[in-house]
């Protein structure tokens, strides 16, 4: 965590880039005028022989989190016609919490990904929306759909 924090500090482009590249495996877009996300990624279930694709926007924060980045993220979603977005961030930035439960709220009340059969996943569901804690990315923590799917990217 301390190696994440130092280059998130140090370089917030390479901390944007190691976390969508390295971590999640995905395309980093560019660096500034993204359009509301940092990179996206494109899982393939492959299911009784009819694929299903989804495409996911990642939006990473080296600093300070707010409740109007996350509805700024919600609306980028819908407006770059991704399936779904993983949101990253630290949980905590100098010992106080970055991310509030009033965030988690905010993007669970996003609901599901609709009109896609994704019987592939064991909960069945897959959410419009994640806040991924960098610690519990760190950690291995990721929500189990999401580590299901990681297996069918495409490169």
């Amino acid at each position: 965590i301390a190696g994440a924090e130092k280059l998130a500090k140090d370089n917030k482009f390479k901390f944007e880039q190691w976390i969508v590249e390295y971590v999640f495996k995905g395309h980093q877009t560019k660096r500034a005028g993204d359009g509301g996300f940092d990179g996206h990624i494109v899982y393939n279930l492959h299911n009784t022989g009819t694929p299903i694709t989804l495409r996911a926007i990642i939006e990473v924060k080296s600093g300070n989190i707010n409740i109007g980045q996350i509805r700024a993220f919600k609306d980028s979603i819908t407006k770059n016609g991704a399936d779904f977005g993983i949101f990253v961030g630290f949980k905590k930035i100098e010992n106080k919490n970055n991310i509030t439960d009033g965030m988690l709220k905010e993007s669970n009340d996003l609901g599901f990904v609709e009109n896609k059969d994704t019987d592939l996943i064991s909960s069945g569901r897959i959410k419009k929306m994640y806040i991924i804690r960098i610690e519990d990315l760190l950690e291995n923590k990721l929500p189990i759909e999401l580590q299901q799917m990681a297996t069918n990217i495409t490169y």
